[in-house]
C-alpha cells in the first residue's frame, strides 16, 4: 500500500504530501483538491504504460491543462512510498521509494527507485533523461546502462518473470494494479455490455459481464455477494444476467419476492443506488481485487440508512486475507463521516489553502481539540463537520 505521497505542480496541488494508512477519507469543499489528489495518484498508472499519452488520451486530458496554472513551472514530479508483502514470503516487507518527474513533452527528466528490504536501502534505478542506470538482484551497484526511452518507466519494460528483477517487478504490479472510480454513470451502470469483462470499467461500464463473469466462473463468490445485496435490499431474491454465457449482448435482471408473486426488474428500472452497491460487492467478492482503489463520493444515489453496511463493505476489503485492497475516497456526507467517528486517523481535512500556496491536507487525528469537540456534539462526527469545527468547509478555510 502507499503508506507516503507527495506531488507538486498537479493542478491545484502546488505542494502537497500526506501520510496514508490502509484506508482514507477525503473531507473538503468543492475545488480543495480532493479530486486531484485522487487523479495524481491514478495517474502513477501512467508510468508503467506503453506510453504516456494513452494514458492521457484514456482520459480525455491534455498535458497543457495539468501543471498549477499560478506557478509557471511546466514539471509535475511525483514521490511515493510503497509497502508490499512479499507474495512468495508472507514474513518480507518491503518498501519501495519511487520519485518521477514529468516534462511537457510526456519524457520523464528523471527517475529513480529506492528498496529497503530487511534494513539496507538500496538504490535500484538512478534516470536522467535518457542515461539509465540499474542494479539487478545479480549485480551489487547500480550498472550504466546507455541511453533509454523516456516515454515510460524502465521498470515497465522488464520481463514479468525476470528472478533478476523480482521485487521491481512487485512494484510495478502494484502500480498497474491502481484503480480509480471517479464518477460512476448510472447511464454505463445499467447499460447493456458484451464481451468477456473480469473488473469495472473506471466510469462503471461492464457492470453486467463483470457479474456474469462471477456468476459463472466463481459461484461461490456470487453466492455471498447475492447474499450480502440482501442485507441492503431483503426483497432481493435473485440476480440474473440477460444473454447466458456467450459474447452476445448482456444485461443485469434483478428479482424481488412479493406477497402474490416473484418481480423482475430490467436493468432501466434498478435504481441508481442500487446499481452502486452492485458495483462496490464486486470488488468486495471478486478474486481478481485492485491492490488501491480509489473512489469520488462513493454515497451518492445510496440511503443514509445504508451508509453503514456500505462502509463495512469497504472496511472488509483493506482486512481481507491474502490480497488487502487500499481504499482511498472523497466524501461530502455527514452520515459517511459519522462511520469513521473511532477513526480519526483515517480522516484528512483538506482546505483550499492560500493561492500560491496550493491546497492543503490535515490529518484529522492531528486536530488538539478533536476530542472535547467530539464531547460537544455527541460524538457525531458529520455534525461537527457541519457546524465548521474540525474544518473542510464550504466557503472558507475553517482555520
Amino acid at each position: 500500500m502507499i503508506t507516503f505521497f507527495k506531488v507538486e505542480n498537479f493542478k491545484n496541488l502546488v505542494q502537497l504530501q500526506v501520510e496514508f494508512g490502509r484506508i482514507g477519507v477525503l473531507i473538503g469543499p468543492n475545488g480543495c483538491g480532493k479530486s486531484s489528489l485522487l487523479q495524481s495518484i491514478d495517474f502513477l498508472r501512467a508510468f508503467f504504460m506503453p506510453s504516456i499519452d494513452l494514458y492521457l488520451y484514456e482520459k480525455g486530458w491534455d498535458y497543457k491543462d495539468l501543471p498549477n496554472v499560478r506557478t509557471g513551472k511546466r514539471n509535475i514530479s511525483w514521490e511515493v512510498h510503497v509497502e508490499l508483502q512479499d507474495p512468495r514470503d508472507p514474513e518480507r516487507r518491503l518498501l519501495f521509494e519511487y520519485g518521477v518527474t514529468l516534462q511537457p513533452q510526456l519524457t520523464l527528466a528523471s527517475e529513480k527507485l529506492y528498496l529497503t528490504d530487511g534494513g539496507e536501502r538500496i538504490q535500484v534505478v538512478d534516470r536522467k533523461g535518457k542515461e539509465l542506470r540499474i542494479r539487478s538482484n545479480k549485480q551489487e551497484k547500480l550498472n550504466y546502462m546507455g541511453f533509454f526511452n523516456t516515454h515510460c518507466s524502465v521498470i515497465a519494460t522488464l520481463e514479468d518473470e525476470d528472478e533478476d528483477y523480482y521485487e521491481m517487478n512487485l512494484f510495478r504490479r502494484f502500480m498497474t494494479n491502481i484503480r480509480s472510480y471517479l464518477f460512476w454513470d448510472p447511464k454505463l451502470l445499467r447499460g447493456r455490455d458484451r464481451g468477456s469483462h473480469s473488473e469495472l470499467g473506471s466510469s462503471g461500464e461492464h457492470l453486467a459481464t463483470v457479474l456474469a463473469h462471477l456468476k459463472n466462473k466463481e459461484p461461490e463468490a456470487f453466492a455471498k455477494l447475492l447474499k450480502r445485496l440482501r442485507t441492503f435490499v431483503p426483497a432481493i431474491s435473485d440476480i440474473s444476467v440477460k444473454g447466458g454465457k456467450g459474447w452476445g449482448w448482456k444485461e443485469i435482471v434483478l428479482h424481488e419476492e412479493s406477497d402474490r408473486n416473484e418481480l423482475t426488474l430490467n436493468s432501466r428500472q434498478i435504481s441508481d443506488g442500487i446499481l452502486r452497491l452492485l458495483a462496490v460487492l464486486t470488488f468486495r467478492y471478486s478474486s481478481r481485487r485492485p491492490l488501491l482503489l480509489t473512489f469520488e463520493e462513493l454515497e451518492n444515489g445510496v440511503h443514509p440508512q445504508l451508509l453503514k453496511e456500505l462502509v463495512s463493505v469497504i472496511t472488509e476489503l483493506t482486512q481481507l486475507k491474502g490480497v488487502k485492497t487500499q481504499v482511498l475516497m472523497t466524501t461530502h456526507s455527514p452520515y459517511l463521516l459519522d462511520e469513521f467517528i473511532d477513526q480519526a486517523e483515517s480522516v484528512y481535512i483538506m482546505e483550499k489553502g492560500q493561492p500560491l500556496g496550493g491546497a492543503e491536507i490535515t490529518r484529522l487525528k492531528d486536530r488538539k481539540d478533536l476530542d472535547l469537540a467530539k464531547e460537544l456534539y455527541s460524538q457525531s462526527l458529520g455534525e461537527l463537520w457541519y457546524t465548521g469545527l474540525i474544518g473542510g468547509n464550504a466557503g472558507g478555510t475553517g482555520k
